[in-house]
This record gives C-alpha cells, sequence and structure tokens, in this order.
C-alpha cells in the first residue's frame, strides 16, 4: 500500500512519507515468524531499524536544504540538481537508492537481513513474506530511479543555477548520515554485530544472555513458612528491578539461592 501511495505522489515529502510506510512493512516482517527463528528476527528489524533512520534522516536533510532556495518540495524542483549542487544530489543519490536497497550501501544489507530471517523460517508465511518483499522493493527502485534520473540528467525547470547555500550543521548532518549509509552496506558487521538479548534487558529480560524463569523460594516471615518468587537466570539470581543478587561478602551470586540447570 505504501509504495503504491508513493508512485502517484508529485511531492518528495509525501513520497517519503509513503515510503516510510512500505520500509516498516519491511521491518515488521520478521516478527511475523519470530516463533520460527527467535533472536534472528529481532536482529533484522534492529538492523533495518538502524539503517533506515540514518539514510531517511539524510533524505529529509536533503529536501530540506533544497527547500531553502527553491521554496517547494515538488519533484520537478529538484530536476538539474546535479547542474548547481553536485554535492547534495550525490548524498541524495546514495539516500534514495539505499532506499531501495541498493549495494553496497546500507539499504541492501538491511533488506538482506529481512529476507534471511523470512526464508529461515522454512514455512509458506516466510515465503509470502520474502516475495513481498522483493515485489516491492523493485517498485520502490522505480519512483527512486525517478527522481535519480531527474536530478542527474534534466534541467532546472526555471533555468535558476544559483549554487545553493547550506548551514554548516545540516553539512555536519549530511556527513554522518551519508558516512553512516555507506558505512553500513560496505561494513555489514557495524550494525549486525549485536546482541539481541540486551534488548532484552531493557525490557526486563538478562542482559548476560540467559532466560529467566521464576522460581518460588521458602523464606521466614511474620512466624510462619512462606514462599516469594524469584527470577533466575543461567548467571544467578535476580533482582526485581533486573540486576543479579550478590553476596555480601565476595561480590559473586549469592548462595542462598542454588540456581540448577
Amino acid at each position: 500500500v505504501g509504495n503504491l501511495g508513493a508512485l502517484r505522489q508529485t511531492n518528495l515529502v509525501r513520497m517519503l512519507a509513503y515510503s516510510g510506510v512500505a520500509q516498516a512493512g519491511y521491518m515488521l516482517a520478521p516478527l511475523a515468524v519470530a516463533s520460527d527463528v527467535g533472536d534472528a528476527a529481532l536482529t533484522a528489524t534492529v538492523t533495518y531499524l538502524l539503517v533506515y533512520a540514518a539514510m531517511n534522516l539524510g533524505a529529509f536533510a536533503i529536501v530540506l536544504a533544497v527547500a531553502r532556495k527553491t521554496r517547494s518540495a515538488e519533484i520537478d524542483s529538484f530536476k538539474g540538481l546535479f547542474g548547481y549542487a553536485p554535492g547534495l544530489t550525490i548524498a541524495m543519490s546514495v539516500f534514495l537508492f539505499s532506499l531501495a536497497g541498493i549495494p553496497p550501501l546500507g539499504g541492501w544489507w538491511a533488506k538482506f537481513r529481512v529476507m534471511e530471517a523470512v526464508i529461515e523460517a522454512e514455512s509458506a508465511s516466510g515465503v509470502v513474506l520474502g516475495v513481498f518483499v522483493a515485489v516491492n522493493s523493485v517498485i520502490a527502485l522505480y519512483y527512486y530511479a525517478r527522481i535519480g534520473l531527474g536530478m542527474w540528467a534534466e534541467d532546472a525547470p526555471d533555468g535558476d543555477t544559483t549554487p545553493i547555500r547550506v548551514p554548516a550543521s545540516l553539512v555536519s548532518a549530511l556527513a554522518i548520515t551519508v558516512a553512516l549509509t555507506i558505512a553500513f552496506g560496505v561494513y555489514p558487521p557495524l550494525v549486525s554485530e549485536f546482541d539481541v538479548t540486551l534488548l532484552a534487558g531493557g525490557l526486563g529480560g538478562c542482559s548476560h544472555g540467559g532466560h529467566i524463569a521464576g522460581r518460588s523460594t521458602p523464606s521466614a516471615h511474620s512466624g510462619r513458612r512462606a514462599h516469594r518468587r524469584v527470577r533466575f537466570c543461567r548467571c544467578g539470581p535476580v533482582r526485581r528491578g533486573g540486576g543479579l543478587l550478590r553476596n555480601r561478602w565476595s561480590g559473586g551470586p549469592s548462595r542462598r539461592f542454588h540456581h540448577r540447570p
């Protein structure tokens, strides 16, 4: 739906917004098969999210820079951009073709991780999602390439080729996003080699990679036997807030709660 809406747009901001709907679909696709592929689904989604943040923010920064001169975000206003802003044209081309998934830019690796996750599921739903991602990527390439062709091969619509003055802050933002977009594609481990259990730790899980389970342990309270619920991972008992219970003398895991594998 997002890509079909983007095809009809004449305004670049609206086109990027509709494209974002499609990109969100790519991010969510691995989560649909998470029960089959486990952590690979979350890894693919987070990888895509990080890469998408860099290339999409960069594309909107270009739109902002050009609009300062043309007072318009219409796609036609970007025609002939290479004639008076070659640096912005090159940067915009990097972002657009990364969004389309063209190697060696970051977008190709993000899409590869998504495809890898859904195919790894080895299920009918995984195959359907893989086809969905592939078909929509081709559709997206069409409207991204249309903008690139206008910037590189056509003349400015009003003949105004006055250079664009870009603020230093915007130049810095563009330099960072271009560098990240290229680096993520050329050297994927920058974005893909992380432990998703760290994310689980922030959501109440174990940042040490172990699986947490509840266990009732006896304790004395008000002169009678009672039980309290203690969470365990392979590293030892876990506090309510997520940290391990430590022995007050040795600093190691408390021996009051012996963790049986």
